[in-house]
């Protein structure tokens, strides 16, 4: 027993420990691809129950949680606009109807090109075009203030 992972394991259910946890890894790794964050309402490491039985329960219960994430992507598949919230997310869903397909490629597109303004506008080549832009209005203010200054001196004479 040197391998790190050995230290997490409820003594006299290694077995199920192992299991235990690598479940309870995969599913907070679902977890946060489907929502976000990892899952913080229950204990996730086999060590964190006190006995055999405590464990079985639980892993009964993250069993019916793994497959309730499951349960929940398919249902958001079997709509389009399930799919293309998907999509939206990061998530790589194909369609299989050629006019949905095309709708999900025009979205797609919409979200590349608003992907590719938004880099350009944190990048350092849009803030040298802003003080590019800046200084030409500075400079035609200054122009136009010395235009009206000759022009207001000599229309009051």
């Amino acid at each position: 027993m040197n391998d790190l992972n050995d230290k997490y394991l409820l003594v006299g259910a290694e077995e199920l420990s192992q299991a235990f946890n690598d479940l309870a890894s995969y599913y907070s790794d679902f977890h946060k691809d489907v929502w976000g964050v990892r899952p913080r309402h229950m204990a996730l490491c086999a060590c964190d129950y006190p006995n055999h039985a405590s464990l079985v329960e639980a892993m009964s219960h993250l069993q019916r949680l793994v497959d309730g994430l499951h349960s929940y992507l398919e249902a958001r598949k079997s709509t389009f606009e399930g799919r293309e919230d998907l999509r939206a997310n990061g998530w790589s869903v194909e369609e299989t109807d050629p006019e949905l397909a095309r709708l999900a490629a025009v979205a797609q597109a919409e979200r590349d090109a608003l992907r590719a303004q938004e880099e350009y506008m944190y990048s350092h080549e849009y803030f040298l075009d802003q003080q590019v832009k800046a200084a030409k209005a500075k400079a035609e203010q200054a122009a136009n203030d010395l235009e009206s200054y000759y022009f207001n001196k000599y229309e009051d004479a």
